[in-house]
């Protein structure tokens, strides 16, 4: 469902990615990169220019109810100027993979995205108020050749304040959000949303303490983490994603909400997982998808059986909630096979006992790996002799509880 590309590296080297402003002064147009000041909010991203004479503002933030971000540029001393907004767009998991098709709407374009699970997914972009000229990266080139089909700018000359809305659609029949976001409001009310998720987490001293200070301000900033890691999974390194890890999403989400006590979020994502175990081998695919596509590894490493099994146990004892053991659940392989969460449980400890002890030992079997990806064993032989303290100390910290 990706619309638009993403930064490839952190220098700068490809300035097509993305959405980017250029900005014309002394009749030249030039590209907005390192601002002289930067600022990061739970919604929000805000550059601050500083120009000869003025101060640019430039403010993207997203908004708490939609699936919208506002594009915001406002001049401090409100000088006009002339902008071009280039945009790479994606349609998909990667760009020039899909033809870039757009239709006018007022105030800007909507995009169409081809999807067999989504029907009727696409994307608006709109300048509320505005006329923009419409271009490809032709709009630099003296030839007026387009060498990019994946680009879209959009050019607004002598303007001093100026918005862009980029709105998400998974059905046809949304109908078009013609709101116009106010940043302080958004603001205020997605902190309001995370102060609740947090469940008002908040530390006070007798005396004034910095630490104190600084580990209130960590916990959003953990809490944002969990957030992204729940609802869009990427590695550090990974331009794209999406999928859940099995480890993953019961490790860092799953045991953040239990901390902050949101059983009722914990309870969906372990149906969820229990939903995505195999019949065949009783375990879960390393990651899968998390939604109505069913894209998943298809195999997992060693450790992997373990981590539900023990985010169930944490949950119910935390929560106190055992009616979740009668919940009917599918299986990835056999959706229309429904049987209890006890029963999927029991399948998982039955193929724990069969396949992943080593002899009359009390030892797990290495299998395909444990925590550290890299360390995937060289043969098959091995994957039944090596033993992983750390899986060990997990298979232990899950029977116990």
């Amino acid at each position: 469902h990706k619309f638009l590309s993403t930064p490839r590296g952190f220098l700068n080297l490809l300035k097509n990615s993305g959405q980017r402003i250029y900005l014309k002064l002394e009749g030249s147009y030039r590209l907005l990169t390192l601002p002289a000041v930067y600022e990061m909010g739970m919604n929000y991203s805000r550059w601050f220019y500083k120009l000869p004479e003025d101060v640019l503002i430039i403010t993207a933030y997203t908004a708490r109810e939609h699936a919208d971000v506002t594009l915001e540029l406002t001049s401090r001393k409100g000088i006009s100027y002339d902008f071009i907004i280039t945009h790479q767009v994606s349609l998909g998991s990667n760009e020039f993979t899909h033809e870039v098709n757009y239709s006018l709407i007022p105030d800007g374009l909507r995009f169409e995205l081809e999807s067999d699970q989504y029907p009727g997914l696409h994307y608006n972009i709109t300048v509320p108020g505005e006329d923009p000229g419409i271009s490809d990266d032709r709009i630099f080139y003296d030839n007026e050749t387009s060498y990019d089909p994946s680009f879209i700018t959009l050019e607004l000359k002598q303007k001093a304040a100026l918005r862009l809305v980029i709105s998400a659609y998974l059905t046809e029949q949304e109908e078009a959000r013609e709101k116009l976001y106010r940043f302080e409001e958004e603001k205020h009310a997605v902190e309001d949303y995370y102060r609740a998720l947090i469940n008002h987490f908040h530390l006070q001293a007798k005396k004034s303490d910095d630490s104190i200070t600084q580990l209130n301000i960590t916990a959003w900033w953990y809490a944002h983490n969990a957030m992204i890691h729940y609802a869009m999974p990427h590695g550090l390194e990974q331009p794209g994603g999406a999928a859940w890890g099995t480890r993953d999403i019961c490790q860092g989400p799953l045991e953040f909400f239990l901390s902050t006590q949101n059983y009722k979020l914990v309870r969906q994502i372990l149906l969820n997982i229990f939903s995505h175990q195999s019949t065949q081998s009783s375990e879960w695919p390393q990651w899968f998808m998390f939604d109505r596509y069913t894209t998943n590894a298809g195999e997992c490493h060693g450790d992997v059986i373990f981590w539900p099994l023990k985010s169930v146990a944490d949950y119910i004892l935390a929560s106190d909630d055992s009616s979740i053991l009668e919940e009917p659940l599918p299986y990835l392989d056999q959706p229309e096979l429904k049987e209890s969460l006890i029963t999927h449980i029991s399948r998982s400890i039955g193929c724990i006992k069969r396949t992943r002890m080593i002899k009359d030992t009390g030892l797990i079997t290495y299998a395909g790996g444990d925590w550290d990806d890299t360390l995937q064993p060289a043969s098959e032989e091995l994957k039944t002799k090596l033993v992983s303290s750390w899986t060990e100390a997990l298979a232990y910290q899950t029977f116990t509880a």
